[in-house]
């Protein structure tokens, strides 16, 4: 069986837990031919392996759309998968060859609601009957003159147009369901994420490396880890808030980590120094790999203080590192974070609960032990041969249709 897949994230060690790479390893694994399209990270192209994937990372859309043409001529794909609308632009071109071919299409988007043209507010999208634009998105052809806006509508046609005609929708957040009900869908239903043994199996002690000794000089404190974009969504603001709440004895320090910019953005530097926090944050930037491994070891706890996730992979990741996890009571991490049980949920946006929390965690080790547990309990489930034979039977039933 050969299957197809295009998303807009490159399949590389950083993103190992994303849906689209651990369904591909999967499908590999039980002797599917499987081939990625994933958007290049720099204006060249890459042609790879990986886990038994054949990757093309191709830079300009006439030379993507010959190489796609060719494939779906000489080697047509049994099923194509297409993940995610934001900055997919293989999405359109492959969709259009599955109606020309007549090969059946799904999509799958993790967040419907990081969607721009469905929400007034995508760092914050709750309540949702009071910030969802229905009529935001063009998904007839005849909408794109609605308006004096041609361009506008043309992109915003194209944007949703694999949302829009695949033949089915799956989402791995069950969040996604009320929010692809109201706009009128009919043909979606829910996975869980898969998850395998993957991500850190291939890493070894590094050399020395400069972002860990920082940390490590650290270990006398208690190290606290966040990780996450810099965008408001993410409650970067709401952990460094939090810090001036916390108990001084408890000599707490947190670790930043994100992948916009080694350098501390100017909005972080200005919200830490109006804090005066200075001496209680660790800003590293960019960490992957091997260095990143190792922080988590060094760390005590993570938290994960976002206002919306599309799934929240900062929290099974803190799970599969075997640490408790403090998040935001928000969807979709609730649909798998339960309080007391796997982790301690806050109400987004709120500092002084997030501290409480913390300080919580960091004071009674029976708790840390018994949310640690906990969330290697949750992660095994969505590790387990029934996950994976859901996604398995979910693809051969669809072929068989």
């Amino acid at each position: 069986m050969r299957i197809l897949i295009a998303t807009s994230y490159g399949f590389n060690a950083r993103m190992r837990n994303f849906i689209e790479f651990t369904v591909a390893r999967l499908l590999a694994n039980n002797g599917w031919q499987v081939t990625v399209f994933a958007e290049p990270e720099e204006n060249k192209d890459e042609i790879y392996a990986t886990d038994n994937i054949r990757v093309f990372k191709i830079f300009g859309n006439f030379k993507k759309m010959f190489l796609l043409l060719k494939m779906f001529l000489l080697k047509k794909p049994d099923i194509v998968h297409i993940f995610n609308m934001r900055n997919n632009h293989t999405a359109v071109i492959v969709c259009v060859l599955c109606k020309i071919f007549r090969i059946p299409c799904v999509f799958t988007e993790y967040g419907l609601l990081h969607n721009h043209y469905l929400v007034s507010d995508r760092d914050n999208p709750y309540p949702m009957k009071d910030k969802l634009i229905k009529n935001g998105p063009v998904f007839s052809f005849f909408k794109i003159f609605r308006n004096f806006n041609l361009k506008n509508n043309v992109r915003n046609y194209a944007f949703h147009f694999a949302l829009n005609h695949a033949n089915e929708l799956v989402f791995i957040s069950k969040h996604n369901l009320e929010v692809a009900g109201t706009l009128g869908f009919k043909n979606f239903r829910y996975l869980p994420h898969l998850f395998d043994d993957s991500r850190w199996a291939e890493h070894q002690k590094s050399k020395k490396n400069e972002k860990v000794e920082t940390v490590r000089k650290n270990s006398a404190y208690n190290l606290i880890l966040f990780i996450g974009q810099i965008k408001l969504r993410k409650g970067w603001d709401t952990i460094l808030e939090a810090l001036q709440y916390l108990d001084k004895d408890l000599k707490a320090k947190l670790i930043f980590i994100t992948a916009t910019s080694d350098s501390e953005p100017p909005e972080v530097k200005e919200k830490v120094d109006k804090l005066r926090i200075r001496n209680n944050v660790i800003f590293l930037g960019k960490v992957d790999g091997t260095p990143l491994k190792e922080i988590y070891e060094l760390a005590k706890m993570v938290v994960v203080p976002s206002r919306y996730e599309g799934f929240g992979l900062a929290v099974t990741e803190a799970w599969e590192m075997k640490k408790p996890v403090v998040a935001s009571d928000v969807p979709a991490i609730n649909e798998h974070l339960i309080n007391e049980v796997n982790g301690l949920s806050v109400p987004p946006g709120d500092p002084t609960s997030l501290a409480r929390a913390i300080e919580r965690i960091l004071k009674n080790p029976d708790l840390h032990q018994k949310i640690t547990m906990g969330g290697l309990n949750t992660l095994e489930k969505l590790k387990s041969q029934e996950t994976q034979n859901q996604w398995l039977d979910f693809y051969k039933s669809f072929i068989k249709k």
